[in-house]
């Protein structure tokens, strides 16, 4: 039996008042902030944070925090002289 995996909160948007934007984590309140496109800004650095997870480098087999299916390679292999943006 596979185990479910754990349930990450919702990270969202609020307006609160006529110019604050909260940014929500579930339930729980992040930040709050007066401008729309710095609140948005927010939601997609944690939105991105949330999709980490640990891979394995394609190049040495080494594990690493990856932020998604484009991102195979550790930050050592991508710094060789050798490397040259394909696997």
């Amino acid at each position: 039996m596979v185990s479910p995996s754990p349930i990450k909160p919702q990270i969202r948007l609020e307006k609160r008042g006529k110019t604050q934007w909260a940014v929500l984590s579930g339930d729980v309140e992040v930040e709050v902030f007066a401008s729309w496109s710095k609140a948005d800004a927010m939601v997609g650095r944690l939105r991105r944070d949330a999709a980490c997870q640990k891979r394995k480098c394609l190049c040495c087999k080494a594990p690493f925090l990856s932020w998604g299916p484009g991102n195979r390679l550790c930050d050592l292999c991508k710094k060789k002289d050798s490397f040259n943006g394909t696997v």
